[in-house]
């Protein structure tokens, strides 16, 4: 069966209707951002903003009443005083608010919020209304992004659920059995080493990659 697509936001006047989307980076935790859904040749980086940059952090996620997260909206495009947007004069949340179908709505809740970066600002506390199989997977490894297209999505890593998950991109992933064969490989030639009380010279070829630091301990 195949899994649900990133959700993809294509609804003018949000980046006059760029291909972008939501993701959720697990690092610092549960890091909301805004990016690009696809690559763009003029665009320098795929982020776009930073949605909760101040209160970001390992707690977990406070769940609203239909069980969606809760985050407050304070931009790291607005503390950078990057605001000046030529698309978004009033900035990424009125512009995500106009957004259609809906993808965050107001809760009614303000506080300030604090951060060396801009000071005191008010903050407007968020529902996000996409399901976490909507938004854009981060690899907790090398912290890429998925784009909105191709068949296969980032791989949820057992054990993890809901948007507390974490993912492995396919390239990450590849290395990691790739680390862990050679390790158990490595492992197993020096028992039979040992074993048969002579020095085997793969062995010795594979220890020395790993001592080189060219493969790591299996993930």
């Amino acid at each position: 069966m195949p899994e649900t697509p990133v959700h993809t936001i294509m609804s003018r006047p949000f980046m006059n209707g760029s291909e972008c989307c939501i993701a959720r980076c697990p690092y610092p935790g549960n890091l909301y951002f805004i990016a690009f859904a696809r690559a763009y040749g003029m665009a320098c980086s795929r982020l776009l903003d930073i949605i909760n940059c101040t209160t970001c952090g390992p707690e977990m996620l406070e769940l609203s009443e239909s069980k969606r997260p809760l985050v407050w909206f304070d931009s790291f495009m607005n503390r950078m005083d990057f605001s000046s947007d030529p698309f978004h004069p009033e900035g990424h949340l009125a512009a995500l608010l106009k957004v259609d179908p809906p993808v965050i709505k107001l809760t009614g809740r303000k506080k300030y919020m604090y951060a060396d970066e801009g000071g005191a600002r008010e903050a407007s506390e968020v529902e996000i209304l996409l399901p976490e199989e909507s938004l854009a997977r981060v690899c907790y490894l090398c912290r890429g992004t998925e784009y909105n297209y191709g068949d296969a999505r980032f791989e949820r890593l057992p054990g993890t659920s809901g948007y507390q998950s974490l993912y492995v991109c396919e390239y990450c992933a590849s290395m990691c059995k790739l680390r862990k064969w050679i390790a158990e490989t490595a492992a197993n030639r020096r028992l039979k080493s040992v074993q048969s009380k002579t020095p085997h010279s793969n062995c010795r070829g594979i220890r020395f990659l790993i001592d080189l630091g060219l493969f790591g301990p299996p993930c």
